[in-house]
């Protein structure tokens, strides 16, 4: 009956609780599924699928939901630190400790004068231990200049692209064609939901060997490629430059320069 008539959303909701009572996960996620087809913009529906994927032992669907989770928060300045946490967790379970950092060091960089706590800098340090992160995770500093529309030069895997400055984006995000030049693989099996000017896109998430901004590094960075659509970031515009870049700096972003100084880990 409920298929030939329509889910809403409560009545879903309810049959979601209850498969997840009885640890019946994979019920769980064609049950979240359906959430999402109502609504691919409400990051509710996607954590909701997350947990289920977790619930699943599936560290990899359920990072592709969370990174969504929070990519679909309009404002991530004031999102809780739990967010972030769970896609750290999931990077670690994965065993991508140097990418269980960013999260966190994106949560920081949002005020990180209240928020850089001994107990995420004791988190962070355990992750860089785990991973050995430090020799590549960011290195150099410069001022760099950006064009009034916020574009800037960057160098992805040695190939050259103009990005926007995006520190709203939780991901460097870029085009395939770019993903192409710079011979970064799409991960297509745990697509990502991500909220653009004028409705959603899917990305799927990949991984920059280096990304350079004039004299400053990254390296192993994760981004999200955007699927089947070309100009999904504006005209001759190839990406985002977004968190899992710059929040492994200490950075300011005003008045035509965007500047960057590696961020210490202990």
């Amino acid at each position: 009956m409920a298929k030939r008539c329509g889910y809403s959303a409560k009545l879903l909701e309810e049959a979601y609780a209850a498969l997840t009572r009885i640890n019946d996960f994979t019920g769980a996620v064609a049950v979240a599924n359906e959430m999402i087809k109502l609504d691919q913009a409400r990051s509710r529906y996607r954590y909701l699928r997350g947990l289920a994927y977790e619930g699943m032992k599936n560290p990899r669907g359920a990072l592709s939901d969370y990174i969504s989770a929070l990519q679909l928060f309009t404002d991530l300045s004031n999102v809780a630190v739990s967010e972030f946490y769970r896609i750290s967790r999931m990077y670690a379970a994965i065993g991508r400790y140097c990418d269980a950092i960013t999260p966190l060091e994106m949560y920081i960089s949002y005020d990180v004068t209240k928020r850089q706590t001994a107990q995420l800098t004791k988190m962070i340090t355990e992750y860089a231990n785990d991973g050995s992160c430090r020799a590549h995770y960011a290195s150099g500093s410069d001022k760099v200049w950006i064009t009034k529309n916020n574009v800037v030069d960057v160098t992805i895997n040695g190939v050259k692209a103009r990005m926007l400055v995006d520190t709203g984006a939780s991901m460097v995000s870029i085009t395939p064609g770019l993903a192409a030049r710079a011979r970064i693989l799409p991960d297509e099996q745990n697509l990502m939901t991500f909220q653009v000017v004028g409705g959603t896109v899917q990305s799927a998430p990949g991984y920059a060997q280096l990304i350079q901004v004039g004299q400053t590094s990254a390296a192993s960075v994760p981004v999200a490629i955007s699927v089947g659509r070309e100009a999904a970031f504006g005209d001759q515009i190839d990406g985002l430059l977004g968190m899992t870049f710059l929040a492994r700096f200490n950075f300011t972003f005003s008045s035509g320069i965007l500047e960057l100084k590696p961020r210490t880990i202990n």
